[in-house]
């Protein structure tokens, strides 16, 4: 059946993956859109090559009754990448209304008029592709996983008995499971929610606290040396212009120092998902791939 089948662009991500494997275990289809067909495949899962920067693959929306988009390419990685996330939204888009297929476009919690990041705005931009009114985008917070920016400072803390603290460590966080917001994914489709949603556990933590509750997690306890923001900038952006990759990047940095709080008590509720406390989502980070 058409709706029990969804395609996911950047499947072979952080946020990708997990949904793919979350979406099999609850009995959908799904097309995968990778750059690189794996040698090893989910059962149930087929999988399209795909670049955002090309064309989309059309042979994979005839039938399918859902599209999530999260395929992104980052200001860092090609000089032309605000176009290519612009037109490759409207290019799945187009697809997706001559087939029927409802669109959900992944955004981030740090897309809003008063963006610093450049990922910030970019992902804005994009959402300005889809329509609300028939669409589904969705804000999610700090992603609490393997991956993504949250892995990365997982595993920068992970050998570290003193750990460099950006600015006074007391920038407030929303965090979400990576296994909650695949929740929220599967809702929405199955409910056929349109709108904008912000999606976070409401509780914000400082970054402090999440370096602290990394290290415990470790059964250590964290000693910091606290760095000026501006020189954590600094330091990042002149490694991007020497091609050396560092756990964060400059445009994570500007959003960590601007980071804002929101009241996603209203937006969460729509789904009927409540969402895990950072404790709670650093032991549900034990199982396999998340």
């Amino acid at each position: 059946m058409s709706e029990s089948t969804v395609i996911v662009t950047g499947a072979s991500g952080f946020i990708g993956a997990n949904l793919v494997r979350h979406l099999r275990s609850r009995g959908w289809r799904v097309r995968a859109l990778v750059r690189d067909i794996p040698a090893e495949r989910l059962e149930g899962v087929d999988y399209f090559a795909y670049d955002l920067a090309r064309e989309p693959v059309e042979d994979a929306f005839p039938g399918a009754g859902f599209l999530v988009h999260g395929a992104y390419v980052r200001h860092t990685a090609s000089p032309d990448s605000d176009r290519i996330n612009v037109d490759g939204a409207r290019a799945l888009l187009a697809l997706c209304r001559s087939h029927g297929v409802k669109p959900l476009f992944l955004s981030s919690f740090s897309a809003h008029e008063g963006a610093t990041s450049h990922y910030g705005r970019m992902k804005l931009e994009v959402e300005r592709v889809f329509d609300p009114g028939r669409d589904l985008i969705l804000r999610p917070a700090l992603v609490v996983g393997r991956g993504g920016l949250f892995g990365s400072l997982a595993r920068f803390t992970a050998d570290r008995q003193i750990i460099p603290l950006m600015g006074s460590g007391r920038q407030k966080l929303q965090t979400l499971a990576v296994a909650d917001l695949c929740l929220v994914i599967e809702r929405g489709l199955a409910k056929g929610i349109c709108g904008t949603y912000r999606i976070a556990h409401p509780a914000p933590v400082t970054l402090r606290g999440i370096l602290e509750a990394l290290a415990a997690r470790r059964g250590r306890k964290a000693h910091f040396v606290p760095i000026p923001m501006g020189l954590v900038l600094l330091a990042c952006r002149v490694a991007e212009a020497l091609g050396v990759r560092l756990p964060v990047d400059s445009d994570s940095v500007l959003g960590l120092k601007h980071s804002q709080v929101f009241d996603t008590a209203g937006d969460v509720a729509v789904f009927g998902v409540n969402p895990m406390p950072l404790k709670e989502s650093l032991l549900a980070m034990k199982a396999p791939g998340s």
